[in-house]
């Protein structure tokens, strides 16, 4: 069984280090995700300092990176970014991130799907208990 890049991170050890360390400072990763457009970079949540400081020693590893919920920039939609949103920027950051990475995303919204180099994106609900497989029927 292929371990998870988790497997490798006590979670608990490095939350309660950055919380002391009140880590606040831009990093590389902040600079990459808010280049894509991504709200995980600088401004409205900032999660990227922490990703980096978990993740940054495996940025040149052979990695499957999976997120779910690309965000939708349909206005009303309950996880919509708004108008301005970009969707599946943080993918393209996540790309540029990990050098050699492939990167996989799904989300609900049908029409925000997309493949580029190192991404691939599929439609799943996650609300629906008979799905069983991300992008078949």
């Amino acid at each position: 069984m292929q371990k998870s890049l988790l497997d490798h991170v006590n979670l608990q050890g490095e939350f309660n280090y950055i919380k002391a360390k009140g880590l606040s400072h831009l990093t590389d990763l902040c600079e990459i995700m808010s280049s894509f457009g991504s709200e995980k970079g600088k401004g409205v949540h900032n999660y990227s300092v922490v990703y980096d400081w978990l993740f940054s020693r495996f940025r040149k590893d052979s990695l499957a990176i999976f997120e779910l919920g690309l965000g939708t920039n349909k206005v009303g939609a309950p996880s919509s970014m708004g108008p301005n949103g970009k969707p599946g920027a943080s993918l393209q950051g996540w790309r540029e991130y990990f050098s050699i990475a492939k990167i996989y995303g799904v989300d609900i919204d049908a029409d925000i799907l997309f493949e580029e180099d190192r991404v691939r994106t599929y439609w799943t609900d996650q609300r629906d208990p008979n799905r069983r497989e991300v992008g078949h029927e």
